[in-house]
């Protein structure tokens, strides 16, 4: 399984102040990956509930979630996507609001967008088995987030990573 942070291609794709200089993008790939917490470390590599939280845990939820917006509006737009059909872009703004339910803990919201977007997803599809898994296990889900987004603040920290006021993620240097 590929990590998180191996999304990362180029300076265009990273949050914020990191898109200072291309020559740190290298940098910056290695202090995310020395500052994110393997997930096999909170729930077993080969089960449903793995493949579900790697699909719903954000890798910089403080500006994931500045960036995709409140769950409310979320909803809102997903609603109004889901009325005129396309219930594709509503399984994926129901599912944007899950995770940042997921992430803040909110277990009613995260239980009801995680719903929605099953609703407007083919049973056939792979997400809906995600959603499935996610229902049936949402205590075990909200703890393996609840221990891997503090162990992802705590090695952040460690690392240099910061948060600024806007929410983006900085890697300090020290001059």
């Amino acid at each position: 399984m590929r990590p998180f942070y191996a999304m990362l291609r180029s300076a265009e794709e990273l949050p914020g102040e990191l898109r200072q200089s291309e020559a740190g993008v290298e940098t910056v790939q290695e202090e995310l990956s020395r500052s994110t917490p393997e997930l096999q470390r909170y729930v077993p590599e080969d089960g449903a509930l793995y493949r579900a939280m790697e699909f719903f845990l954000l890798l910089n939820p403080e500006e994931q979630a500045l960036r995709l917006g409140e769950p409310d509006a979320l909803k809102l737009s997903a609603d109004e996507a889901k009325a005129s059909g396309n219930h594709l872009l509503a399984r994926i703004n129901y599912e944007s609001a899950a995770k940042i339910a997921l992430f803040r803990q909110n277990r009613t919201q995260f239980t009801s967008m995680v719903s929605l977007a099953d609703q407007v997803t083919p049973a056939d599809q792979e997400f809906a088995a995600l959603h499935r898994t996610l229902l049936r296990e949402t205590d075990a889900a909200m703890r393996v987030a609840r221990d891997y987004y503090g162990e992802l603040t705590r090695l952040r920290r460690s690392a240099g990573l910061v948060q600024t006021e806007r929410g983006a993620t900085s890697l300090l240097v020290a001059r």
